[in-house]
């Protein structure tokens, strides 16, 4: 079975996202980015997702370039475009793999607000300040590693050890 008529008979919507009409590549540079700061995933150009079903709407713009996305977000390069044929209609299929440091666009991290749309929100990190007993001080360290870790850019630690004497934590 071909990819594009399994996405219109399973219409799966978790990490893939439907674009039409098209965009330009900014557009698509600022989607990618998003993808990589969450899970990966993919963007199908010429499939619409109207809410209840995935209609084959085909894509007749300019296949995006990859060169000139990569410049919007950072030089990110885990991404392939290509180009998929189904019915009569053409698909453009960029498939995007996550990064766990977070990929900026114009210095913003963004992610899909859902998985139901294709709204982007900007990640504003959450500020936490880590206080602690210091003859237990790795157990803070492990602590830092670990939320590092998990949450990379969507979380800003502080601790006692980047403050000045009289500085608000």
């Amino acid at each position: 079975m071909n990819f594009i008529q399994q996405l219109i008979e399973n219409q799966p919507r978790e990490n893939i996202k439907y674009i039409y009409p098209g965009d330009n590549d900014y557009g698509y540079a600022k989607m990618i980015a998003a993808l990589a700061n969450d899970k990966g995933g993919r963007l199908i150009l010429g499939l619409m997702d109207d809410g209840n079903r995935i209609i084959d709407k085909g894509y007749s713009l300019q296949k995006p370039n990859k060169e000139k996305i990569k410049s919007y977000i950072s030089g990110f390069e885990n991404f392939e475009i290509s180009e998929v044929a189904f019915q009569q209609n053409h698909f453009v299929v960029i498939t995007v793999e996550k990064e766990p440091n977070g990929i900026t666009f114009e210095d913003k991290y963004y992610m899909f607000a859902n998985q139901y749309n294709n709204q982007l929100s900007e990640v504003r990190p959450v500020k936490l300040f880590i206080s602690y007993n210091h003859l237990v001080s790795e157990l803070a360290d492990i602590l830092e590693t670990n939320l590092h870790y998990h949450f990379s850019f969507k979380v800003e630690i502080n601790r006692d050890t980047q403050l000045g004497y009289r500085d608000s934590i």
